[in-house]
């Protein structure tokens, strides 16, 4: 009753219940009979903490089980560190440790780790369900742990228990045969992909993250099973912008999205993101790891991006959240990549920065290999942001609103014959958005209206502002601009009608005031009337709820009336 909790900084954690089900034909033995055996087992919890652990805490049970911990690992990277929690000046000199978030997810292997002789090897092959986790601010390196059976019911030699300690960790990666991580091993942000390949293998695939030694943009697969699943190694590694001059141009890959052309559950592209503002497309479609490479090389073989993020100025945009991917929604060949541009990695992140203007981009990539940089910023249609105080109750904080705390997006028509794409420009020329940017996912919700969802960050050292604020944006994924329909319940009076509009225009953002916002989560509500909830907390400490179609919304001036069908977002 005497422990303590640390601190959760940037850790989002992961809820892990009955295995998801996947198709029968990706591997033998069949994944329905793993979901058979471990369909009624424990539902967990599990977050990172700079307390020094990654915790896993009992999410079902008897109400004396639920909550409790089940699981406390303490990764070897950290571990040097824990002295420092004794420090009684740590509430000054506060130090990170498990800072990222876990990713969880079936994979198939033979899971007999680096080490021999581990318990939990299954031969030829067997389904487990694993954890992988980057430690963001807390040190360099990757950890994977399995956590296929909680209480041991079915595999007693992986229940959490201090004696299967050994069992359960299935690797840690610093790129490294010493103890001392590896020069192009990075602190790793983000979520790691966890993915079938081409050659048949389960890999974890993530970044190299920032301050490396060498500075490069990696791309790591790991085997997630943690045998040696590309011959003499368990690890591959690309390099795609390596570190040239020592001029400021320090570079680091972030987290990327693993994507699926053709729905068989298995790897096809990865994109991803890089501080300098490159976006990479890597082509993972052949069956020989050796000719996994960016999609776009020059005459020479060296690496292309996809696209290059600069404002209006040419001054790169850094790219450190995880793109969204999907078919093209008009119906041309290839695919739209959606990504926003902006940094709050370090402490200098935190002053708000008039240089770069941080944009939101919707990338048409025509899957066709090029020679140099496909799409440019002259390319893409450009959308405009204006941002209005409501004469309502935004933020439903009891006061009408005397800030700015709504916005309307323009409505430009995108023309796919000269078009590459589209962009917004996140600063307006309020000075309360300077330096606003995108850190988070963005969000594609597929029931009607179609909408790309995002949050925005405006940093502030303000004291008594919690950071700084952030906006909850609704736009079109065909063209960057206004859904046509509203979306937002702006007064907050139950209803979505004409009240809701601003100058005959549905409203495409709203502040909710409640400080920095991660992602957010969607929630569908069934009944009668069609709702959905956008789930998001704050920096403040603040959870909001926002609501969306309470009953059909009004037709916007000049606009059609949109599809009204729904589904559930998972």
């Amino acid at each position: 009753g005497g422990f303590k909790l640390g601190d959760i900084v940037n850790s989002t954690p992961a809820f892990v219940g009955a295995p998801v089900a996947l198709p029968d034909s990706l591997q033998t033995p069949t994944h329905s009979s793993f979901l058979a055996s471990f369909g009624n087992r424990r539902s967990m919890l599990y977050v990172g903490a700079n307390d020094g652990m990654l915790h896993g805490f009992s999410a079902t049970g008897t109400t004396t089980e639920q909550g409790q911990e089940k699981l406390a690992y303490v990764p070897a990277q950290v571990y040097e560190n824990l002295n420092k929690l004794t420090d009684p000046n740590y509430r000054n000199t506060h130090q990170f440790f498990v800072d990222g978030s876990p990713s969880v997810g079936d994979a198939f292997g033979t899971f007999d780790g680096i080490y021999t002789g581990k318990a939990t090897g299954c031969g030829t092959g067997c389904w487990r369900t694993t954890l992988v986790n980057g430690l963001g601010g807390g040190g360099q390196g990757v950890f994977a742990l399995d956590v296929t059976d909680p209480d041991g019911t079915v595999l007693s030699g992986i229940g959490f228990s201090e004696a299967n300690a050994a069992n359960i960790v299935l690797w840690e990666f610093i790129d490294s045969t010493t103890s001392t991580p590896g020069n192009d091993m990075g602190y790793v942000y983000g979520e790691v992909a966890i993915a079938k390949m081409h050659n048949g293998k389960w890999m974890a695939v993530f970044g190299n993250g920032y301050n490396s030694a060498n500075e490069n943009a990696i791309l790591y697969f790991v085997c997630i099973d943690g045998s040696n699943c590309f011959g003499s190694t368990n690890f591959k590694k690309i390099v795609l912008n390596p570190y040239v001059t020592a001029t400021g141009n320090s570079n680091g890959l972030s987290a990327p999205a693993v994507y699926d052309r053709d729905n068989d559950f298995v790897a096809d592209y990865v994109y991803a993101g890089d501080l300098r503002g490159n976006l990479w497309k890597i082509d993972v479609t052949n069956a020989d790891p050796t000719q996994w490479a960016s999609a776009h090389v020059d005459g020479s073989s060296v690496p292309q991006p996809l696209f290059k993020a600069v404002d209006g100025a040419n001054a790169a945009q850094a790219i450190t959240a995880r793109p969204t991917i999907r078919l093209h929604p008009g119906g041309q060949a290839g695919y739209m990549v959606y990504v926003g541009t902006g940094r709050y990695v370090a402490s200098g992140d935190k002053t708000p920065a008039s240089s770069p203007i941080n944009t939101m981009y919707g990338i048409w990539d025509n899957n066709v290999n090029s020679t140099s940089t496909p799409v440019a910023r002259s390319n893409l249609l450009s959308q405009t942001i204006t941002q209005y105080t409501s004469t309502g109750d935004v933020n439903n904080d009891g006061s009408v609103d005397t800030a700015d705390s709504i916005r309307v997006v323009s409505s430009n028509t995108i023309d796919w014959t000269t078009h590459k794409g589209w962009r917004l420009d996140l600063r307006t020329n309020q000075t309360d958005s300077l330096g606003e940017m995108s850190v988070t996912n963005p969000v594609l919700a597929s029931n009607a209206p179609e909408r790309l969802i995002f949050t925005t960050l405006v940093p502030t050292q303000t004291a008594c502002e919690y950071g700084g604020t952030s906006w909850l944006m609704e736009v079109s994924p065909v063209n960057g601009g206004n859904l046509g329909v509203s979306v937002f319940d702006i007064n907050n009076d139950g209803v979505v009608d004409a009240a809701d509009l601003k100058n005959g225009a549905s409203v495409s953002g709203m502040n909710p005031g409640i400080g920095i916002m991660p992602e957010v989560v969607i929630v569908n509500k069934p009944g009668s009337i069609p709702l959905d909830l956008k789930l998001a907390s704050g920096s403040t400490g603040a959870v909001k709820s926002v609501k969306n179609y309470l009953t059909p919304p009004p037709t916007p001036s000049g606009s059609g009336t949109g599809r009204r069908s729904w589904r559930q977002i998972k």
